[in-house]
């Protein structure tokens, strides 16, 4: 009697874990391996392309996307099997962030990729359905006699002058819509000894999402402690969008879009979030 109660548990156990086995739902990961071949193909184009500035990377991304269209289930499935809620994966939307720091070890692990286009377009790929565009473009030359003349600073550093350009941050996805991007544009006055900043311009677009607000925009220009100067756009963005039912909150924080000179000519393009 005890052998055949123990056979009998036994065969109710096996079955019990079989049940379990070919009843429970699989992962579902089908999404991240189209998301790859997207992007993928995507560089592969851009490589094609010969892109040189914001305006012909951004026509060349709106062609690709053009000539092949992605299921928008995509972001559907992305977010309701990772619970995922902002741009960039696996960060909280209130938390602060080390942009550089952040890209360069996903980078570095393999979990993002970086393509240098050409000498003025970046494309960072990372593992989600966003992508960050980056590009440099030359602009016609503004010289601000009068900003020149109110400024100790500026007189000495007027001797030469870089050339305008316009730094921009494009975070698109990747059904080939843009989420929103910022742009700064200026120059730097400078002779060896000291720097002066000159902000043309700062601004955002933003993209066609349901729900969609920026807080304190602000643009300006800094004299840092390293004897640098900074011209920047910068500004909290906040918003989020509903697919098919479920509501995301894809960001809320505090980006800023700069240009960085020296005393000496040289310009940095850069961006920090927090």
């Amino acid at each position: 009697m005890k052998k055949c109660f123990m056979l009998l548990f036994s065969c109710l156990l096996m079955f019990s874990l079989f049940s379990a086995t070919v009843g429970a739902t699989p992962v579902q990961t089908h999404y991240l391996e189209e998301i790859k071949i997207i992007q993928d193909n995507l560089i592969k184009n851009l490589e094609q392309a010969d892109v040189n500035n914001t305006k012909e990377a951004n026509q060349a991304i709106d062609s690709y996307f053009r000539n092949n269209p992605v299921d928008g289930t995509l972001l559907t499935d992305y977010f309701v099997n990772t619970n995922q809620k902002t741009v960039l994966p696996e960060t909280a939307s209130d938390s602060n962030l080390d942009l550089k720091s952040y890209l360069r070890t996903n980078i570095e692990n393999g979990n993002f990729e970086q393509h240098i286009i050409s000498d003025n377009v970046k494309i960072t790929l990372t593992n989600s359905p966003f992508f960050i565009v980056e590009t440099i473009t030359s602009d016609e030359q503004v010289i601000d006699n009068a900003s020149a003349q109110s400024s100790y600073m500026a007189k000495l550093a007027a001797s030469q002058a870089t050339p305008t350009k316009t730094y921009t941050l494009d975070v698109k996805s990747i059904i080939g819509n843009t989420i929103f991007s910022i742009s700064v544009q200026g120059y730097f006055t400078y002779n060896g000894t000291a720097v002066n900043p000159h902000l043309v311009d700062a601004w955002y677009n933003r993209g066609t999402l349901s729900i969609w607000q920026v807080d304190d925009w602000e643009e300006g220009v800094t004299y840092e402690m390293t004897g640098k100067v900074r011209i920047y756009g910068k500004g909290k963005f906040h918003f989020g969008l509903e697919i098919a039912g479920y509501g995301l909150t894809v960001q809320d924080k505090f980006y800023n879009v700069f240009q960085e000179g020296d005393k000496n000519g040289g310009v940095l393009w850069d961006r920090t979030v927090n």
